[in-house]
């Protein structure tokens, strides 16, 4: 009976074992990956002090999903008004604008890239948005007011 006892106690925790172990590799890898995309960010802040809008806009465009992560399609809008590319600028901020998260700072950044592209209505609705979900915010309201 007691052999029974052990190797059954034996079997649990070889099996937590196991999840502990698949549990660890899964952080990992989705540390790791959190990591790359923060290198890519850095290497675009980087190129882009340098002058290179061009490699800077690159290392975004390679960066993880970047079709469906607003900050980095909101930086991408950022350098293209820098390099004078309204048009490409705005078409950034629009795809960013469907995977906003819930963040000040990114509803603020589409509405100044909307505003820089020429496009005051759009700006002035995603502000409005913005006062909705963060009422208060003294930048958002800055920024309202403004843009009235």
């Amino acid at each position: 009976m007691p052999d029974r006892t052990l190797a059954a106690r034996l079997g649990q925790l070889a099996l937590a074992l196991l999840n502990a172990t698949l549990l660890l590799a899964v952080v990992l890898v989705f540390g790791v990956w959190l990591l790359i995309g923060r290198i890519q960010h850095f290497a675009a802040d980087t190129a882009d002090a340098q002058g290179d809008r061009t490699r800077a806009i690159g290392y975004l465009d390679s960066a993880q999903a970047p079709q469906d992560n607003a900050a980095v399609l909101l930086r991408k809008a950022q350098l293209l008004i820098a390099d004078r590319r309204r048009a490409d600028a705005r078409s950034a901020a629009l795809a960013a604008s469907r995977c906003l998260e819930r963040d000040a700072w990114q509803f603020r950044t589409l509405a100044r890239v909307l505003t820089d592209c020429q496009d005051p209505e759009s700006a002035r609705e995603w502000l409005a948005r913005a006062h909705t979900l963060f009422p208060g915010h003294p930048p958002i309201l800055s920024d309202l007011a403004t843009a009235e």
